[in-house]
Formats: structure tokens, sequence, C-alpha cells
């Protein structure tokens, strides 16, 4: 549909108040003040439209005449802006007020309406919220069906949860199907009730030209689809209770969502008000309802861990069995949210889930959120594309699985296919560096974490630093060695000790990298190269050789001049 310039004006918004060239300056303040307006139309005695009168323009005009507004009449504070035809695109009118705030709508030459970048920002925040809202109750819809499909672990069943997928999704078995009766029925009807249909050659055919498709992914679903899989009996059990109004009724209510849903899709106009009403209603109220107790997210120890107890037992030295190189310079430029992605990066392995309040989110990232994060759902999507702040946290290996918005609480899990991943590679890392037998490694397996130790330093009593390897959040990949005695002071004179005897010293040709981590209690020294464990698994492979190849040099060239430094310090 396309839109024009009245588009941009609502039904309720009063004719616009006209000053002619020849009043004085002060009718037209006290017409601005007493309607509340920044700027009035001006016309003629002939009511043709000449231009606008502002604040703006008065004051300037008052300066570069030295007057006062009784000694000025409208037409010495005007200026000229465009006119438009109401029949206009709108298009053509947001061109114009890409270069001027204001334009004056005309009709057979007369003053009609003034359209401003404010009306602008009104017509499409409204399509926005619009969408947004069905964004909201779409959000808490898959929200429940995934709470719904959680096994014992508090994890997604995913084999479950595609098989009822499949129930709701047309599958190519099922075209297929329809397509044999259709064949059957015409033969039937064309050569008689002899005639059969050879069911294998068709089979063979069908299978050649109508090939099965696999399963449809759960974020790529339709709103249609979402609602159907919500009121199948899997899901629906566990909700009837809460849903008063009974299946049927609900059924009729996501239709009228789905419906408005299409209508703005398709960009055919403005919803009338009762569906807006609709939308707003339905998500507020699916935002009020509650979890069922007997499907809420803790299930065993490692769901009910809290930012809290992470942090005490990363601060508590007394009990860990390894060094965590969670410390990071954060570049600020990339997003925001790189705080976030790099304080979920930091996590140890054994944490699989991670409950963190708005308030702490907001102290991680040192900013507030936006107030969308606070009123809509749909902004803690895991959305790896629309989303720059979802991003961060599915490329740290996170995504959100609850939020409650009326707590202003959002729990994250592991992504379960990144996880193994790291372990993976990891194992593979070890392995070869055990055939290799240059570098001396501590007993120990990867848990998951996106980094992983493979020595300590020294070898024998309490550790004061770790080599290893790590991904980090910006897609790069580094052998490391990092320095946490657990004391901020000690740790930065070994770094300074260490970049004094050692600074410019090449591994393998390439450069290391200095970190002292200002601000933090570790410091790092790494060699970095690109890399991240999405990566093919031939690519993946040479980065092993690359980890393998530099850690060797890297150790053999570091362990001896940190351990003498810590001895010393």
């Amino acid at each position: 549909m396309a839109y024009d310039v009245l588009s941009l004006i609502d039904d309720d918004k009063p004719e616009p108040i006209c000053v002619y060239k020849s009043d004085s300056i002060i009718t037209a303040i006290n017409l601005m003040r007493r309607h509340n307006y920044s700027q009035l139309p001006i016309i003629n005695d002939s009511d043709e439209p000449q231009g606008v009168i502002t604040y703006e323009s008065i004051v300037t005009a008052l300066r570069s005449q030295n007057s006062t507004p009784k000694q000025l009449n409208v037409i010495d504070a005007m200026r000229s802006v465009e006119h438009i035809k109401h029949e206009a695109d709108l298009n053509a009118c947001l061109d114009i007020l890409k270069v001027d705030n204001v334009a004056l709508v005309v009709e057979n030459g007369k003053i009609i309406q003034i359209v401003t970048t404010y009306d602008a920002m009104e017509f499409f925040q409204k399509k926005t919220q619009d969408m947004l809202w069905v964004e909201d109750i779409e959000s808490s819809i898959k929200e429940f069906i995934e709470i719904a499909t959680f096994n014992i672990e508090g994890e997604t069943d995913e084999d479950l949860l595609s098989m009822l997928i499949a129930r709701v999704t047309r599958t190519g078995e099922e075209l297929q199907g329809r397509i044999l009766n259709l064949v059957t029925s015409y033969i039937e009807e064309t050569a008689g009730q002899e005639a059969e249909l050879d069911y294998l050659v068709y089979k063979d055919l069908s299978e050649k030209h109508l090939p099965v498709p696999e399963t449809k992914l759960f974020d790529d679903l339709s709103f249609f689809e979402y609602s159907q899989l919500f009121l199948l009996n899997e899901i629906w059990n566990h909700y009837q209770e809460s849903f008063s109004q009974g299946k049927d009724k609900l059924r009729e209510m996501l239709g009228k969502v789905g419906d408005s849903r299409n209508y703005l899709a398709h960009f055919r106009g403005e919803l009338p008000k009762h569906e807006r009403d609709h939308l707003l209603y339905m998500r507020d109220w699916l935002f009020n309802q509650e979890i069922p107790e007997s499907i809420y997210l803790p299930v065993g120890d490692v769901a009910k861990e809290t930012i809290h107890q992470i942090q005490e037992e990363q601060a508590d030295y007394n009990w860990r069995e390894s060094i965590q190189p969670i410390d990071e310079e954060i570049d600020r430029k990339y997003s925001k949210y790189a705080p976030l992605a790099a304080y979920l990066y930091s996590q140890s392995g054994k944490f699989k889930r991670l409950e963190l309040t708005f308030a702490e989110i907001e102290g991680i990232i040192g900013d507030e959120l936006p107030i969308s994060a606070r009123d809509h759902t749909a902004w803690w999507a895991n959305d790896s594309v629309g989303h720059s702040h979802s991003i961060q946290w599915l490329n740290a290996g996170w995504r959100v699985s609850y939020k409650n918005l009326r707590e202003e609480k959002v729990t994250f899990v592991r992504i379960k296919e990144r996880e193994k991943a790291y372990i993976d590679f990891y194992n593979n890392l070890h392995l070869q560096l055990l055939n290799n037998k240059q570098t001396p490694l501590k007993k120990s397996s990867p848990n998951g974490a996106n980094w992983y130790t493979i020595a300590k330093v020294p070898e024998i009593g309490k550790q004061q630093a770790v080599f290893g390897f790590s991904f980090t959040w910006e897609k790069q990949f580094r052998v490391e060695l990092y320095i946490d005695t657990g004391e901020q002071k000690k740790n930065k004179a070994i770094f300074a000790s260490l970049n004094n005897e050692l600074k410019g010293t090449l591994i393998n040709d390439e450069d290391i990298t200095w970190e002292e981590i200002p601000g933090k209690r570790a410091s790092r020294i790494a060699i970095y190269c690109e890399g991240s464990i999405d990566q093919d698994d031939q690519t993946l492979n040479s980065l092993r050789s690359w980890a393998m190849e530099t850690m060797n040099q890297f150790y053999e060239i570091f362990n001896p001049v940190v351990n003498k430094a810590i001895e010393e310090i």
C-alpha cells in the first residue's frame, strides 16, 4: 500500500492556526504559547501559504534588527518552507523533512495542515509499536513452549521439540500423500475402477521430485505455527489451568493477533483502533500469566547458581583447583554490550546457567539498559541478525532462556553446540600436545568454557600463573600466560619484570601482546591470531597446529623467566 502525506497526520490533529504577514510578532508569540506550538503557518490576505514563523526565526530577527517584539511584524521573522500537495507520496514529504523540520500541506492553494518531523516520528513509532507488540506476544508464546519442553536438567528437550514441530508444519510426506490421493482419484475417474496405481513406481518418483525437507528449526516457525505448537496437548496440558478461557478461546484470540500481524507485514495500512487495543491487551495478558511451578526453571544445583555465588567462587583462592583467565581489556567501540559478552565468555565451564538482574547487567556494561529492554520481551530475543545486542551474547556462546520483566531478571544458558565444540577442540589440542611432549601438561580436561589452561606456574605449590589458550569474543584465538597471584600489586610487579626482560621477543616471528589490564587484578601476555570456534574443521585443525607450535616456543622462553620473577617478588 502506498502512503500519502496525510498518513503522517492523526485524524484528531486540529486544523492549523495561521497568522498573517501583517500581524505583530507579539500576536504570533501569544498564539504559540497558548497552543503549545513551536511554529505557525503564515498566510497572505488571500489565505495563500507564505511560510512559517518559529521561536528560532523570531530570535534571529530580533537580534539582526536589534529590536523588540513590539517593533516587528510576522513578515520580519518569516521563514520560507516547502509546500506539498496532500495527495503527494509520503517519500516526497520525508525528503523535505530531511532538509527542514516542517512542510505546509496544501489543497487547492490553501493550507490544510502543517506536518513536522514530530509527526513523522509519531507515525513510524506507531508502526514500530504495533510490530513490537506482535513480537512480544510471539516471544511469550515461544517462551511458554520452550519451558514446557525442559528436561530434568532444565534444558530444552530438542528431540521432543523437533517431534512437536513436525506435527504442526507441513512436510514433504504430507504433500506426497495428498498428491497420491489426487493421482489415484484421477486414474479411477479416467481409466475405470480396474486401473491400479503402481505404488512402488509412484514412491520412487515422488522421492525424486518431492524430497522430504528437514524439520523446521524452532526459531524459523511462523506466528501461526507457534500458536499451533502451543496448543498441542503436550504443551497445552501444562498451562490449561492457568488459561481458564480454554484452548478454543485462546486459539481465537491468537488468530486475531495473526491477522493483525499479516496486515502489518503486508503494509496494508494502519491498524484499526480495536485491533491495536487487542494487540496491547494480548501483550499484557500473556505477560501477566504465571509459569506453573511444576515446569518452572530451577532444577538441580547448577540451575540455582546466581551471579553472587559465581563472584564469590571466583574471588576465593583457597578452594580453586586452577586460575581462571577471565580478566579482559574491553574495547567498547565494538558494542555497548561488549562487556556483557566478555563477562559471559569468562564464566567457568561448570556454570551452564546464569541468572542476572537488569541492575547487574547494567553494572557489567556500565550503562543503563534501554527502556525497550524493560517494556518488551522481544528485546531479549536470540536474534543473530537484527539485534546487535543479542549478537554479543550469542557470539559468546550463550542464549537467553528465560526472562521475567516483572522481576527484572533474565536467565542465560550455554549454547550446547558451542560448549561441545570447545570440548572437542581442546581435547584434540591436549592430545596433540601430549604426543608432542615438548610442553609439560597438568592433569585437566576441558569443561566447555572458551578457555583452557594446560600448565601452572610454579609446577609445585600454590599457583601464581597459568599457560593456556582462549577464544575471545572478538573472534580471535590466543596462546597466553595469565598472571594472577591473588594480589594485584604483585601481579603488576611480575608483569613489569617480564616486560623489562623479554620486551621485543618474537615467537615464531610473531609479536607478543603485553596486556597489563589496568584496573583489573590480573595481567596477560599473549600471542593472537584470527580464529573462532564456529569455523570449519580444516581451519580448526590449522588453528590447533599453530597453537601447539606457538605454545611450545612460548613456554620454553617464558616459563623459566616467570618462575624466577615469582621467586624474587
